[in-house]
């Protein structure tokens, strides 16, 4: 009874819908695509800070205020 409950809900007209479907596609590939561009953007932001700014403070501060 219990593994019947969400068989019926995806199966609504509702989550059937193209702008529903779209719209999850979408939000799942931007939430990756946003983890996997952290990092480059937290590299770019480490190479151009000065030797004198602190790279592990926190709250991390992206842009540099000297680069170089």
């Amino acid at each position: 009874m219990l593994k019947s409950i969400p068989t019926r809900l995806l199966q609504s007209p509702f989550w059937q819908s193209p702008i529903v479907k779209l719209v999850g596609i979408y939000g799942g590939l931007s939430a990756i695509a946003g983890v996997m561009l952290f990092p480059l953007l937290w590299l770019l932001s480490t190479a151009l800070k000065s030797a004198d700014e602190n790279i592990f403070q926190s709250p991390p501060q992206l842009l540099p205020q000297h680069p170089t």
